[in-house]
């Protein structure tokens, strides 16, 4: 029998989310004291760009450059080797601060909101989810806004009817798992 030994690796952090594994280091955005940062077995942590209105979503695209979101002004952001570059403003179609993302092997970003207030204890409304993604045509951009109703249908037609024309990676399955089973909890299915 194997015998897993927990052993702390960082302290000290505000409140970080959005773990990833990637490059040998777990990624994390500590969303409250605004910072991408990472950590590796040993302990040796690293930040890697600092974000004012809150980082929380990460992922990669296929060319290795990360995906960050950024909560409160809800920004898709990029980061280049010259820094943060805006990918898309999504305030028209996020209901509340953008949280966490799902980016797949072909650099398709999904990401959740809130959907309501949460801070101020608003009453719950459900979320939306909102596809981001890129043609090979430089600077087009194709933003897809899901309601949870055509979520719902996704789900469906992905899990009954055209699994094999739908590829999705466990990751983003998970996504969709979890966005059901919220609105299942809400009672609104």
């Amino acid at each position: 029998m194997v015998f897993l030994e927990t052993k702390m690796l960082l302290e000290g952090l505000d409140f970080a989310e959005s773990p990833r594994w990637h490059d040998d280091k777990l990624w994390f955005s500590d969303m409250e004291a605004h910072k991408v940062m990472t950590v590796d077995l040993n302990g040796n942590s690293d930040v890697i760009i600092e974000i004012p209105n809150r980082p929380s979503g990460l992922g990669w695209l296929p060319d290795g450059r990360l995906l960050v979101t950024s909560m409160e002004n809800h920004r898709l952001l990029r980061l280049d080797p010259d820094g943060l570059t805006e990918v898309a403003d999504l305030s028209r179609l996020a209901s509340f601060h953008l949280n966490d993302m799902v980016v797949d092997k072909e650099g398709r970003a999904y990401i959740c909101n809130f959907g309501f207030d949460y801070f101020n204890t608003k009453p719950f409304a459900p979320a939306e989810i909102i596809l981001v993604t890129h043609k090979e045509m430089p600077g087009l951009l194709l933003i897809i806004w899901l309601s949870r109703m055509e979520l719902l249908l996704l789900q469906m037609i992905r899990l009954l009817l055209l699994p094999k024309y739908l590829p999705l990676d466990l990751q983003l399955s998970t996504l969709w798992i979890m966005a059901l089973l919220q609105i299942e909890e809400f009672g609104l299915i």
